[in-house]
């Protein structure tokens, strides 16, 4: 993985605003700005399958991430980028909203 740009985040009560190495990279949701940080940030999301019926606790939690893998069925796909289709599905209907205010 590349060198992980400079990342400042200023959050408002729903909305946030995201700034990449000093230019504004969004705005929007702040689900939406936090989703943009783990992009950029190479942050790998699995789904939780099973994984939170065994674990309550840091003394419960697998020790290694194979071993938190184990817990997790069936693996999530994801697109090239990286995205869900939970992802897939939050962007379309953010822009479908957008297009409807157009």
């Amino acid at each position: 993985m590349g060198t992980v740009p400079e990342m400042t985040r200023i959050q408002g009560e729903e909305w946030a605003v995201l700034y990449v190495d000093g230019k504004l990279e969004r705005i929007g949701d702040s689900y939406l700005i936090d989703e943009r940080i783990r992009q950029l940030s190479g942050v790998t999301e699995l789904d939780e399958g099973k994984f939170w019926d065994t674990v309550n606790s840091y003394d419960d939690a697998p020790q290694t991430l194979e071993e938190a893998r184990a817990l997790i069925t069936p693996p999530v796909k994801v697109t090239a980028d990286g995205r869900t289709a939970d992802e897939l599905r939050a962007e379309a209907g953010r822009l479908l909203a957008e297009a409807d205010r157009l």
